[in-house]
This record gives C-alpha cells, sequence and structure tokens, in this order.
C-alpha cells in the first residue's frame, strides 16, 4: 500500500507512533522539542528501541531550525542519537512494517504547517530496502569519530 501524505502528516505520525510495538528509527536534519516529546513519550510508554540520525550545526541551533534541548531530551530517554553532516533524508520507519519517506522533517512546520509531500509505505519489499538503508547508514555513522552523540 502506498498513502500520499500532504496535510495530514501530523495525524499519520501519531498514528504510526500508537501502532509501532518494537523499535522507531528516524533520519531528520532537523527536530523540535514537541515533536522529541512525543517521540520520547511513546518509546518510554511502550519500552521500544529507537534511532535518531540527525545533523548537528551551530548555524542550525542559532536559526532554531534545530533544537540542541530536543537532542538532550532525545538522549535522556534512551534514544540513540547518531550524527552526520550533509544530511538531508527525511525517513521514519515503525516496525519492520511502514515506512514515510518525503520532505517533511521532524518538527512542528514539518508536521503541522509546512507545505510537505510524502509517502507512507507498507509495501514490505520496499520497507525491507529502506531499513536496510537506515541500518547500513546507522552502522557507518557510529562507526565514526563522533557519530554517536553522548551527553559529554
Amino acid at each position: 500500500m502506498i498513502e500520499l501524505l500532504t496535510t495530514n502528516h501530523f495525524e499519520r505520525i501519531l498514528d504510526l507512533f500508537d501502532g509501532a510495538h518494537h523499535e522507531i528509527k528516524i533520519a531528520s536534519p532537523f527536530l523540535t522539542m514537541s515533536m522529541a516529546e512525543k517521540l520520547c513519550n511513546v518509546v518510554k510508554e511502550k519500552g521500544m528501541q529507537c534511532t535518531f540520525i540527525t545533523r548537528l550545526y551551530i548555524e542550525d541551533m542559532l536559526a532554531k531550525a534545530n533544537s540542541i534541548d530536543a537532542l538532550a531530551h532525545l538522549l535522556n530517554n534512551d534514544i540513540k542519537v547518531l550524527l552526520v553532516k550533509k544530511l538531508h533524508t527525511k525517513l521514519y520507519l515503525f516496525d519492520d512494517e511502514q515506512a514515510i519517506l518525503g520532505s517533511a522533517n521532524f518538527t512542528n512546520g514539518g508536521f503541522k504547517s509546512n507545505i510537505e509531500l510524502s509517502l507512507l509505505l507498507s509495501e514490505e519489499s520496499v520497507v525491507k530496502e529502506l531499513q536496510t538503508y537506515f541500518d547500513k547508514m546507522a552502522v557507518q555513522i557510529e562507526g565514526a569519530e563522533g557519530g554517536l552523540l553522548t551527553e559529554n
């Protein structure tokens, strides 16, 4: 199944959070505190694994496109945060069953107010390929110096 997401990103991501049981994986260059809080609440409530791949540029923080407080919140809630330069990917994986691939960052603007276009995918072979893409990227990032964000 393929579903086109336009003005309904926020509702669908909340539905997918509710439907996930084991693991959520996200790659997004930007995040806001309110979206980080929603993710942390779901992960903590369900005892799930979560990996978040993002980037960390001072310019993004100063422009308020990204939030250091949101990153700290993820870390404080046992979410693995990986950092990579030049990230532009926006990918959201829920268990091994569904994925969102599109233009929406993990921000209020991306999910609530910007004009965005994404696809919600549940075709098993496509979701598996996206999982493989994410997992390979995560292994490379984690193996690189400075790839794993810590409280230090």
